[in-house]
């Protein structure tokens, strides 16, 4: 009786930790049957009888039922993202810093779901990172000031981030992503605004010569996701992309890294 008591908590729990419910039903049954039976006995003459033999018999019968309690997950999730960024270029030189400016993300999602809390998420974006360096002086021959020149930096990239994502809830779910992200280089830019005493000019330069191909790093962030019926889910997200290949072509320049923030709403739907 101990061991059955132990068992039924041990399913209890378990049933608790994965969303089904186990039952046991228990049947136990008595039976009795006639085996044998002896022809007439006699006792000294005076009377006689018969005897019977029966057999007990005591059956013990358990049945195992799993019940379903946790609301139904598609295993897989195809959808969108897009949204704003805000990304930068990291420097270790003081002297050559950048400051954030807005940049964009969007793209393909598919995502795994193993069960109701672990999912493995990979993503194809069309990115746009960079930065923003402002008052560089403009000088004459003599080194005196005439005016002044901004730069900003725009580095375009076909980026896949490949994450795992727990989470939390029944209907809206809370997550968290974490993982890492590879980039491909499609083009990059430097646009120039100098403002000296004869007016404001603009010059773009196409700079992808003198960046590297590739970029990766590491990547992860938090959200949530809610039904919106059929199968269909909205999310609302944020990522960091933690860049480590430096962006130089060129390794005898001072190594540039990127770095972005990314807020996105996307919408996915189950199979």
């Amino acid at each position: 009786m101990k061991n059955y008591i132990l068992f039924a908590a041990i399913s209890f729990w378990a049933g608790r930790l994965t969303g089904q419910c186990i039952s046991n039903n228990l049947n136990i049954s008595y039976d009795k049957q006639l085996m044998h039976v002896t022809t007439d006995l006699s006792h000294n003459g005076v009377f006689t009888y018969k005897a019977f033999w029966y057999t007990d018999s005591i059956a013990v019968d358990q049945k195992r039922y799993t019940t379903n309690t946790s609301a139904q997950t598609s295993k897989w999730q195809m959808g969108i993202e897009a949204g704003p960024s805000l990304t930068t270029i990291h420097s270790q030189n003081v002297d050559f810093l950048f400051t954030p400016t807005m940049g964009y993300c969007a793209g393909f999602s598919a995502q795994y779901n193993a069960d109701r809390w672990i999912s493995v998420r990979t993503q194809v974006n069309y990115e746009r990172k960079g930065g923003y360096r402002g008052a560089f002086p403009i000088t004459d021959v003599n080194g005196v000031q005439v005016g002044s020149m901004n730069v900003s930096v725009a580095n375009n990239y076909i980026t896949a981030p490949l994450q795992i994502r727990a989470q939390f809830g029944k209907s809206a779910k809370f997550f968290i992503d974490a993982g890492a992200f590879g980039g491909l280089l499609t083009r990059a830019t430097s646009t120039e605004r100098q403002a000296t005493s004869e007016g404001i000019t603009f010059m773009m330069v196409d700079i992808t010569q003198f960046r590297n191909l590739y970029d990766y790093g590491f990547c992860g962030g938090l959200g949530v996701e809610a039904p919106i019926g059929n199968n269909a889910n909205v999310s609302l997200s944020f990522r960091y992309n933690h860049g480590q290949g430096n962006m130089q072509a060129d390794t005898r320049s001072i190594p540039l890294y990127n770095r972005s923030l990314n807020f996105n709403i996307g919408i996915s739907q189950g199979f």
